[in-house]
């Protein structure tokens, strides 16, 4: 994987059984380290909810109902917390790191709107904030132009893990099945 898209950190090589998540087919991923050999991280970012539209207590409201849905129905894909980039900061030496903030990845906040405030991520169980990080490209021939990423994380305490943040730009089953109907893209 591209260092410059993990912002300067370093992939690491293995990961450890506690940190390790689950591989998935058609991706590539690496576990995110940083070069003083810290593997703990601290996720800062925008929520999808402080870039939507209406009154703050509206957009608060909302994000809560959306968690609240997501637990009950556990099925449901859920949409992702956060927006891309994320800053990541190591635990150990206190740097920061912006994890896929390049030109590839598509569906990125915008430069002018980044003013914003960010909020740091902390976990929905035990509240903590330190994460073990792992960056996932889609690979393979659908993965024109890294037209999809993940940031997902497991928590250093309790282990739970969950997607942080996530863009999908491919072409859906249904969009490729019209472009070859009429023989826009090939088989």
């Amino acid at each position: 994987m591209d260092r410059e898209l993990l912002g300067g950190c370093l992939a690491l090589a293995s990961t450890p059984d506690r940190v390790a998540l689950p591989p998935r087919a058609g991706w590539e991923q690496v576990q995110v380290g940083c070069a003083c050999g810290g593997d703990a991280f601290r996720l800062i970012g925008w929520p999808h909810a402080a870039t939507a539209r209406g009154s703050l207590l509206w957009r608060t409201f909302s994000r809560a109902f959306r968690e609240v849905h997501a637990a009950l129905q556990p099925t449901e894909p859920v949409e992702a917390p956060f927006l891309l980039p994320l800053s990541a900061v190591c635990e150990r030496c206190g740097r920061e790191a912006w994890l896929l903030d390049r030109d590839p990845v598509p569906g990125r906040m915008p430069p002018e709107a980044r003013d914003r405030p960010r909020e740091a991520h902390r976990c929905r169980s035990c509240r903590r904030s330190g994460f073990a990080v792992v960056v996932a490209l889609a690979a393979g021939p659908l993965a024109t132009d890294r037209a999809a990423a993940e940031v997902r994380v497991r928590c250093r305490a309790c282990h739970q893990s969950a997607c942080l943040a996530a863009v999908d730009a491919r072409p859906s089953e249904r969009e490729r099945r019209l472009d070859r109907l009429y023989g826009r893209r090939e088989a």
